[in-house]
């Protein structure tokens, strides 16, 4: 999270500097009074774990964490019939910033749905295997962390991921899967990739890479619940 950040309040600064060389990120971790009360903690995203494990300031908690990453479905990467050419899965459209990219969006003549009320698995597997692109943008300007909960689940649909740029964005096992820009050229990309579809789809997914990493994923998920329940069972 960037100072000034909504529940804000309190977070020690980290070691991870700020895009614009201003200072650092903060690192903010809700709930923390209640999380060291757990035995196992479940996190879904490694550059939140760098972050807090770089920081320093929450040892006690990560002795606690069992990473483990959402691969929602299996890997279903055929590009075939996708009716959704762009799609958003922006559910509040009062956000400033998501209000604001959606009109312009819209204004220069982009063929982009905003999804909503999605919510249960079968619903969502159904959504992506119809989609050709998904825009992935921050609700504010502050909180920086790549909604790996969206991202991740697309990709193993075979959906092209436009994202905004991200802190650490390397240390996600799979950031070369997803096309990356910032805020201001979300629009240009997002219209290069829909004229070129094919081939960015192809440049994504057809070397294999993306499903040798999630394999690899599916092993460090086991070997991560593996380890916390036998940390738990103090074995």
């Amino acid at each position: 999270m960037k100072p000034g950040g909504r529940d804000s309040a309190g977070a020690p600064l980290g070691t991870i500097p700020l895009p614009d060389g201003s200072g650092n990120y903060l690192v903010r971790l809700a709930g923390y009074a209640y999380l060291k009360t757990l035995d196992t903690v479940i996190e879904y995203s490694r550059p939140n774990l760098v972050n807090l494990r770089d920081c320093g300031f929450f040892n006690d908690y990560l002795s606690r964490v069992a990473h483990v990453a959402p691969l929602l479905f299996d890997v279903q990467l055929a590009s075939g019939y996708r009716d959704i050419a762009v799609l958003s899965l922006i559910y509040d459209l009062a956000q400033p910033r998501r209000k604001r990219f959606y009109e312009v969006a819209l204004g220069a003549g982009m063929p982009i749905g905003n999804v909503r009320n999605v919510f249960d698995k079968q619903g969502l597997c159904r959504l992506y295997d119809r989609t050709r692109i998904l825009v992935n943008l921050r609700q504010t300007d502050h909180h920086d962390t790549l909604e790996e909960l969206r991202v991740l689940p697309a990709l193993l649909g075979g959906v092209v991921v436009v994202s905004e740029d991200v802190p650490l964005r390397k240390t996600i096992p799979y950031y070369r899967s997803i096309v990356w820009t910032d805020y201001a050229g979300l629009v240009d990309t997002v219209r290069d990739v829909h004229r070129d579809y094919e081939r960015y789809h192809r440049r994504l997914f057809g070397d294999g890479a993306f499903t040798a990493v999630v394999a690899e994923m599916v092993e460090s998920n086991r070997a991560n619940v593996d380890a916390a329940v036998r940390r738990m069972l103090c074995l």
